[in-house]
């Protein structure tokens, strides 16, 4: 399919960080251009069912993820020690902290860029055949910010197939719907 101007068409999708909750969202995402669009991983069922009713084939549904709860270009650990290695030398392991309100977090530098994920990944294994049956067609699972061993992420995709729960995450706002 051409753009014209013997352009090609584009195939843009939006992730997450887009927010789609709702059917005008939707449909402005759409008319700007992106065919595909990842639905909110802090949605809840009802919104989310009623999304895939009408835009199933377009939207995308994570079903793992390490979500970032934020991402700063401050090195945690340059903040803690007072110094820093530079981009090259950084410490790039992670280390976890106790959250004010219980919730462990895992703090992880790249590159002297810092990125807060929650102690356990986000993950609606469970509920893959609820979704599929609400209309979800793509199904996404990222193994991006932990750092996964090779037999760890293909054990936890073989789950996620099989729609089987997983141990050690969060279902997020699924059962109580968006906050």
């Amino acid at each position: 399919e051409e753009a014209g101007a013997g352009r090609p068409a584009m195939d843009l999708t939006t992730d997450w960080t887009v927010y789609v909750s709702n059917r005008a969202a939707a449909r402005q995402v759409q008319a700007m251009g992106a065919r595909r669009f990842t639905l909110l991983p802090e949605d809840g069922r009802e919104n989310m069912q009623s999304l895939l009713a009408e835009f199933g084939r377009t939207a995308t549904v994570i079903v793992y993820q390490d979500l970032p709860l934020f991402i700063s270009e401050t090195c945690v650990s340059a903040s803690l020690t007072g110094k820093c290695a530079g981009p090259k030398s950084c410490r790039n392991g992670g280390m976890k902290l106790a959250g004010e309100s219980g919730e462990d977090v895992r703090v992880i530098n790249r590159g002297c860029r810092s990125v807060t994920i929650g102690e356990k990944p986000f993950c609606l294994g469970a509920h893959v055949s609820e979704l599929v049956a609400a209309g979800a067609r793509e199904l996404r699972v990222d193994f991006v910010w932990r750092p996964y061993l090779p037999e760890e992420a293909v054990g936890i995709w073989r789950r996620l197939r099989e729609g089987k729960p997983l141990k050690n995450t969060h279902e997020g706002n699924w059962a109580r719907g968006m906050m």
